[in-house]
């Protein structure tokens, strides 16, 4: 009788040494969100994100689960609008990857199914070997180089999970039992674009005179490209030395030259505030709304003031700072 009890407790040790209990579950996966980029910052670069959870989730360990036949893990993607769709009809694109490198063997295409086992990604993750459960996180690219009009840019990407592997085997090998499921999950993706400008404002030079009122009429022009769509203003500040309502440029004896510049030759003064700000549909070149591309030129004319008195030899210098107001 002790003989058959040392049998039997052998072959129940000797089976439990291939059994790792595990289960894949799909459930409510967490958003992707690229937070707010500036259309500059849009237009220059590819952007980032990532979910921590795809929605899916196993748990348990499995030994070896790749090695018995007919044996997989793929997901397949739908975009609800083939890609961000934001409240102009502008359309933004990305991609979802597998694996945090964003490497294009881990992209999810859609309506091809992508065999995660083959690019290595489950074993990677160690989604099959967390005791406690593990999510499958998903990385994500919206692409650089992007014009678009400002807003908000929404998707929601529809991901079908499939999934059939070993958790069991009776000895030699031999599976003796699989973890067989599918589901689908969605992770809502958003972007919100925000209104922004490249500025080109060439240096202003009035060159060399000995009198004030031997100056020369300067004429420059200050560039701009901003956000699709959008309307704004350019306004001029006031430089470091406002005095008499008169912007002045200073010696390093702190010594005072006025002079002003006005709104191409309309003899308005460009400044900061109210009327003296100029509008994009005011543009001389390109009026209108922002392009996105290419520039819009506001021209100006810079006159030293002829009324003031004779200053010190010297060079005088100020600062003067362009503003963009939506």
């Amino acid at each position: 009788m002790s003989g058959l009890a040392r049998v039997v407790g052998l072959f129940l040790l000797c089976a439990g040494t291939g059994q790792a209990a595990a289960a894949c579950s799909t459930g409510n996966a967490k958003s992707a969100d690229f937070g707010a980029v500036g259309s500059v910052a849009l237009g220059a670069a590819a952007q980032t994100t990532s979910t921590r959870d795809a929605g899916i989730e196993c748990s348990g360990q499995v030994l070896q689960p790749w090695e018995a036949q007919d044996t997989y893990f793929r997901v397949t993607f739908s975009s609800a609008n083939a890609g961000l769709l934001g409240p102009t009809g502008d359309l933004l694109s990305y991609q979802l990857y597998a694996s945090a490198d964003r490497n294009n063997g881990a992209a999810l295409i859609p309506a091809v199914p992508l065999d995660l086992v083959g690019q290595g990604v489950i074993d990677a993750l160690g989604l099959l070997q967390s005791a406690s459960g593990k999510a499958m996180p998903l990385y994500l690219a919206a692409a650089g180089g992007s014009n678009v009009a400002a807003g908000n840019y929404e998707d929601t990407a529809t991901l079908a999970w499939e999934w059939r592997y070993c958790t069991a085997s009776s000895g030699g090998g031999v599976c003796s039992s699989y973890d067989t499921g599918s589901g689908v999950t969605t992770v809502p993706v958003n972007l919100v674009v925000q209104n922004d400008c490249s500025i080109a404002a060439p240096d202003l030079d009035f060159g060399t005179a000995a009198l004030p009122s031997a100056f020369a009429v300067v004429n420059g022009s200050i560039s701009v490209t901003c956000t699709k769509g959008s309307a704004y203003s350019v306004g001029l500040g006031d430089g470091q030395n406002l005095a008499a309502a008169r912007r002045n440029m200073r010696s390093a004896q702190g010594e005072l030259l006025a002079y002003d510049l006005f709104q191409g030759v309309s003899g308005i003064r460009w400044g900061s505030v109210d009327t003296e700000r100029r509008s994009s549909a005011g543009a001389d070149v390109n009026p209108g709304p922002g392009a996105g591309v290419g520039r819009q030129v506001f021209n100006y004319n810079a006159k030293v003031y002829a009324d003031q008195a004779p200053v010190p030899v010297g060079r005088y210098v100020d600062t003067v700072l362009v503003d963009i107001a939506f």
